[in-house]
């Protein structure tokens, strides 16, 4: 069993209506990372404040993280992504087909396993990042209606067999993300950016990427420095910062490189 790794904080709560928000009032105060743990979550979110429905049996949790350099703060999302595969690999044994849907979603076997919500916070003494996660390890909402090209939500019993508590899996996560940020600091972004592409959901698929005011259609062919998704169309690159991927034809049958 994992160990949970030196120099992280750790609060557990019974009740919370939120661990992203309990991060973000706890967050001025805090100076080391330190991961929030909730039993029970009333008031769940994801992007866009879209709800997230917390069931007894998932992982609700948020790490608050001090930052150094708050202008790259959209970078952790894609280390949080790999820390996050990490540590279902590592818990199950079973590789499968585990992928990383550009933002912020975890795919197996094609459908939704996680999300993960990140939330700048900035104080006199320092800014922190609150990376939330919400995994489906025992139970996945059934969503009416959903939209054709986005992933069914489902669960790790449901898919693997395997059924992990969620006091177990903060800790192999804690400490998966704890190697992914110290790979971070010491390689850079591009490590991480390749490493990330190399499971990434939908890469070289047609997909649509939609936002407040438009949609954009074309091929998923990379991300930038920045994390911004680059999606190839008629009238050439585009780099989008922030928006929905759906799939055209559904879920890619393998990751890209």
């Amino acid at each position: 069993m994992s160990e949970w790794p030196q120099g992280t904080g750790r609060r557990i709560l019974d009740i919370v209506d939120s661990t992203n928000a309990e991060g973000k009032r706890l967050a001025g105060g805090l100076t080391e990372p330190t991961w929030i743990f909730a039993k029970r979550q009333t008031s769940g979110r994801g992007r866009l404040g879209r709800a997230w429905f917390s069931f007894p049996g998932n992982l609700c949790a948020s790490l608050a993280l001090p930052l150094k350099d708050p202008a790259n703060a959209p970078q952790r999302g894609f280390v949080a992504g790999l820390a996050l595969r990490d540590a279902i690999i590592e818990q199950t044994g079973r590789p499968g087909r585990i992928e990383l849907k550009w933002p912020n979603d975890l795919l197996i076997n094609g459908g939704k396993l996680a999300g993960i919500l990140l939330e700048s916070v900035s104080g006199r003494e320092a800014a922190h990042l609150v990376i939330g996660f919400g995994v489906n390890l025992a139970h996945a909402p059934t969503i009416v209606g959903l939209e054709k090209g986005k992933p069914k939500p489902v669960c790790l019993v449901g898919e693997t067999g395997m059924l992990i508590a969620p006091e177990d899996f903060i800790t192999a996560l804690a400490q998966s993300y704890m190697k992914r940020e110290e790979q971070y600091c010491r390689e850079g972004f591009d490590s991480i950016r390749r490493q990330w592409l190399a499971c990434a959901a939908g890469l070289g698929e047609k997909v649509v990427f939609r936002l407040p005011d438009r949609e954009i259609h074309g091929i998923f062919s990379s991300i930038d420095q920045s994390g911004n998704a680059l999606v190839q169309g008629g009238s050439g690159k585009v780099s989008v910062a922030a928006a929905d991927m759906i799939f055209e034809k559904g879920v890619s049958d393998a990751p890209g490189n």
